[in-house]
């Protein structure tokens, strides 16, 4: 049932149960919902680097096609190796998520795509998540109609983790390689370290 455009492949890693909800809850209860075929047709959220979006919209992916739908994940920040035809047919699928839709602004082709493949969804009655690294209404587009589009559905930024929450996701990535951190070190980790839940990850996989 996996029908992804250009072998892009899901990290298997990136489940909703791996992912540490914060004060997410009501966006990942707002997805969970989205991939069974439940819920708002269209969503759209946001945030900064490292806060999830990609992890949260491979879970949404993968929940769908464990749960028998076709799905598909693509990532506009990859578009050099994508081309604006790969969004046609695509309303044959049941749920599109479409990450870091930004990179897609300002291209008239890529906006012209993505317009048509909105109107083609929303008549299919599928399910369509959309994320970005900022509001609909501050996305530099040049064609109006698409921005009303974006503007349609439920939208919510993606709220970065806490110390609390940071110092589980250390935990977490070190007991997965077998190395245990106690919070003394984790809490030194984050006084010298950004808060980005992906470079934490890495930093982990680095000390390994």
């Amino acid at each position: 049932m996996q029908q992804i455009p250009l072998a892009i492949r899901l990290a298997p890693q990136n489940s909703f149960a791996s992912f540490l909800t914060g004060a997410n809850r009501e966006l990942i209860e707002q997805l969970e919902a989205c991939a069974a075929g439940q819920g708002e047709p269209y969503l759209y959220f946001w945030g900064g680097a490292g806060t999830g979006k990609t992890h949260l919209l491979q879970a949404a992916s993968q929940a769908a096609i464990d749960g028998q739908r076709r799905a598909a994940y693509i990532p506009l920040g990859d578009r050099g190796e994508l081309a604006p035809a790969m969004l046609d047919d695509l309303e044959g699928l049941q749920l599109i998520c479409l990450d870091d839709v930004q990179h897609g602004c300002g291209q008239g082709p890529w906006e012209a795509a993505l317009f048509d493949l909105f109107n083609r969804l929303r008549e299919n009655g599928r399910h369509l998540l959309v994320s970005a690294d900022r509001p609909p209404g501050q996305l530099p587009l040049e064609l109006p109609d698409l921005r009303s589009r974006l503007a349609w559905g439920p939208c919510y930024q993606v709220r970065p983790l806490d110390d609390e929450a940071c110092l589980e996701l250390l935990r977490r990535a070190a007991a997965e390689r077998g190395m245990h951190l106690d919070d003394a070190i984790g809490r030194f980790i984050l006084n010298r370290y950004p808060r980005d839940a992906g470079r934490l990850v890495r930093l982990i996989e680095r000390l390994d």
